[in-house]
């Protein structure tokens, strides 16, 4: 009997960054009307008028496009695109009919799974690239050694010398 060695298979950051890139690019070109994409206005004409209804849903989906293609809260972006995105596509399905837009409710769904890898992954955010040479986090802090005033630093730790005679052992919190 053998034992399974299962690995965990993940993207690199670059992969993850172009795949993040190209699913908001669908997201952007669909709020700026070069291409088809789910109809957003659909959720806001109940209580704004239909030009007014057009432009919010549509400066919505382009500032969430945005956030994702940039990495700027790129998780909260994804989720709120992916829930307008399925919650717009099934009103249209409902409305018009099944057979009609049902391919476009099928493109819509694969482009919410998209974004929910785009949502799931640890490494989107562009604030965890590696660190660079002047990295402040990086740098020890150190201080002079007991009863130097010069020479090697020692590097600062909680306890670095043995008490004072006389003084209580308290440890500062």
């Amino acid at each position: 009997m053998q034992t399974a060695n299962s690995q965990k298979v993940t993207l690199s950051f670059a992969a993850q960054t172009t795949m993040r890139m190209l699913i908001a690019s669908h997201f952007i070109a669909a709020a700026a009307g070069s291409i088809p994409g789910a109809d957003i206005s659909a959720l806001f004409s109940s209580f704004l008028p239909g030009r007014l209804a057009e432009i919010v849903g549509g400066s919505l989906v382009f500032l969430l496009g945005v956030m994702v293609m940039l990495g700027t809260h790129t998780r909260i972006a994804a989720l709120l695109l992916g829930l307008i995105t399925f919650y717009a596509s099934y009103v249209e399905l409902i409305s018009v009919g099944g057979t009609e837009v049902l391919g476009a409710f099928w493109r819509d769904m694969a482009l919410v799974a998209a974004l929910m890898l785009t949502y799931s992954c640890d490494g989107c955010s562009a604030r965890r690239i590696a660190p660079g040479p002047l990295d402040l986090r990086r740098i020890p802090r150190t201080r002079p050694r007991d009863g130097q005033t010069g020479g090697a630093l020692a590097p600062i730790t909680a306890r670095s010398h043995a008490p004072r005679p006389g003084t209580p052992d308290i440890d500062p919190v």
